[in-house]
């Protein structure tokens, strides 16, 4: 268990360190990077392409186990977990939104968060009422039963937010979901995890390249070669 008694912390991650190996080259992805992401905040991971930021961001959502250090969920030891326990934590408390949308593009909005939710094993008679209602939630009340192929890159973007809210999830994780939009769109989506934030009290963890996006976050870690250069509050 941690040591922390800080109910505001919802996960932190203790000297992560991860190792990659390839024949004889050995690269280290993360050296020694500790954080803490609070509940209800938008925190980014900051950093040019092998950073190490989205590295931190498997480790920390369980996609990937560190091969030195431990990441705390809610207190509990993940780290340690067997990948099918890992695998019931995230779908019952995490939510994913990445660069690639991947966005079934023969279904509609609505079928699209209705097949994320049978994939994830959370199906039921209520499954499209709430797919509904996470498409008004993210500004597409109006689109929602348009096919994905017939949608704008920012807005299938916030198809996969819908989908990756669906379940509910307490954690959302986002690599570089605004990398393909233009700047005004990026921010549109970042005004939407911020609403998201203020309304549903979910956690944020964004990874970014991109300046424009910092002055949205309430945290920045800022990574240069598997280091934490910058944290600020």
């Amino acid at each position: 268990m941690m040591e922390t008694t800080d109910n505001t912390i919802l996960m932190r991650g203790e000297h992560i360190s991860r190792v990659f190996r390839s024949g004889s080259e050995t690269v280290h992805a993360l050296n020694d990077v500790s954080v803490e992401i609070k509940k209800g905040a938008l925190t980014v991971l900051r950093g040019r392409s092998g950073s190490g930021k989205t590295t931190l961001l498997n480790i920390l959502s369980g996609l990937d186990t560190p091969t030195e250090g431990t990441v705390y969920f809610n207190g509990e030891n993940i780290s340690d977990l067997s990948d099918r326990k890992r695998d019931k934590l995230r779908a019952k408390h995490m939510g994913f939104v990445f660069q690639a949308v991947a966005l079934m593009p023969d279904m509609n909005a609505i079928e699209n968060i209705e097949y994320g939710l049978r994939i994830a094993g959370r199906y039921d008679r209520n499954s499209r009422k709430i797919a509904e209602e996470c498409l008004r939630m993210v500004g597409l009340g109006k689109r929602m039963h348009h096919l994905a192929q017939e949608l704008s890159g920012g807005e299938q973007q916030r198809v996969a937010i819908a989908r990756a809210i669906a379940h509910a999830p307490t954690l959302i994780f986002a690599d570089e979901p605004t990398a393909e939009l233009d700047t005004a769109m990026g921010i549109q989506v970042v005004d939407i995890f911020k609403r998201l934030i203020r309304e549903q009290g979910v956690t944020i963890v964004m990874t970014t390249h991109d300046p424009n996006m910092l002055e949205l976050a309430d945290c920045v870690y800022t990574l240069l070669d598997g280091v934490i250069i910058d944290g600020n509050d």
